[in-house]
């Protein structure tokens, strides 16, 4: 299971900017978003960003989920926030975002990569399973 925040999706040079999110389809089945991170999406001034959930009915967005404490609204920003919580509460096998502080925090829920570093990863054979 793959858990996304919104910067690999449609940030300047990553995959979803790139016309590239075949890539992670084909290397997870699913990929799951939280309900803000839909939001920041939706609310992209880049087009393809906007048809990002019609165009692509896998990936999953689940409501968000009630945040732990209020110092992770403080540190990072709302699709940040809820992409750790929901990881917290699913479990994933990884969690893709490419803030560094909050790949940090991240990475003590689950394997957390930047898009590169997930792409580039001897961690994904094991994923493709």
């Amino acid at each position: 299971m793959l858990i996304s925040n919104t910067g690999p999706l449609v940030a300047r040079g990553h995959l979803g900017h790139l016309g590239q999110l075949e890539i992670l389809r084909n290397l997870f089945s699913v990929i799951t978003v939280a309900d803000s991170v839909r939001r920041e999406v939706s609310g992209s001034a880049h087009k393809p960003a906007a048809d990002l959930f019609a165009d692509h009915p896998w990936i999953q967005v689940k409501s968000d989920p009630p945040m732990p404490g209020i110092w992770l609204a403080t540190v990072l920003d709302a699709g940040e926030a809820a992409t750790i919580t929901l990881a917290a509460r699913e479990h994933p096998t990884f969690v893709l975002i490419d803030e560094r502080k909050g790949r940090r925090i991240a990475s003590q829920i689950s394997t957390a990569f930047h898009s590169l570093g997930l792409l580039t990863s001897s961690y994904l054979p094991e994923c493709a399973a």
